[in-house]
């Protein structure tokens, strides 16, 4: 197993190499069993992270600083490793660069890639004919998701617009919708009051009914996870449901553990 990745930003606020456990398991479901060692080592081309595995400890590679990234070697290394499977957190230009490389050096033939965000249009859309076919990624497929307010929001941004949206278009949209609901409830804008009235603060998006959870103000909107297909000579998304954030956020119990009270 391989990770291909930017290392987290400090907007994450993941203070590495703090000792921390991701579940890949619960991420990655039947491809990967495993956790993440907190060790890091620094090294030409990017980070070095040590996976341990039910087989034992297994190297895992971040490609490198966002924007900056070597496709060519990180392709190359994790041919190299020979990774039953490989997870993928890289965007934007980097991704393009990854994708195109290892469709030269056939690096995804046979194996199974996870790949957060790809599905989104902002980053398939420019993939256009190198498209992979068959990863599960995370995205958007604006243009099979059939529920009404979908549907109305679409037809709504289309004549606005002259275009389709892409994902950073609902989540603009839901943050604006957010804080107008926000502000009708708490009749102020000072911050306290703006706090109190988003407990429990339910909105209507382009994805459904979300809500701000009491016990940590955390938005329940969900996420759409499906496979990647060249169709035509553009990537789109198939075979996709929508995952409910309310389903997959920490329990409250969890959640006053992680946040104690002051």
């Amino acid at each position: 197993m391989a990770v291909s990745g930017s290392p987290p930003t400090p907007d994450l606020r993941l203070d590495w190499p703090a000792p921390y456990d991701v579940d890949l398991g619960a991420v990655l479901g039947p491809f990967v069993r495993g956790r993440l060692d907190p060790t890091i080592r620094q090294g030409v081309g990017g980070s070095w992270l040590t996976m341990r595995t039910a087989d034992g400890p297994a190297t895992v590679h971040l490609a490198g600083r966002q924007g900056r990234v070597d496709a060519g070697a990180v392709v190359q290394a994790l041919a190299d490793a020979k990774p039953d499977a490989i997870f993928n957190v890289l965007f934007g230009a980097d991704l393009s660069k990854f994708v195109r490389e290892g469709n030269t050096r056939g690096l995804f033939k046979g194996r199974e890639v996870v790949s957060l965000l790809t599905g989104e249009p902002e980053y398939l859309d420019p993939l256009k004919d190198e498209a992979p076919n068959g990863w599960l990624v995370t995205g958007y497929p604006w243009y099979a998701i059939q529920t009404p307010e979908h549907k109305a929001f679409v037809a709504a941004y289309r004549k606005a617009f002259n275009d389709h949206p892409r994902l950073g278009s609902v989540v603009g949209y839901s943050s604006i919708k957010s804080l107008a609901a926000g502000r009708k409830k708490a009749k102020s804008t000072e911050t306290e009051k703006m706090i109190a009235a988003f407990s429990g603060l339910q909105v209507d998006t382009p994805f459904g009914k979300i809500t701000y959870r009491p016990e940590d103000h955390q938005s329940t909107m969900g996420g759409y996870v499906g496979r990647t297909k060249n169709e035509g000579g553009k990537g789109v998304m198939v075979d996709f449901r929508y995952v409910d954030g309310a389903k997959v956020l920490p329990p409250g119990a969890e959640v006053k553990k992680l946040r104690p009270a002051d």
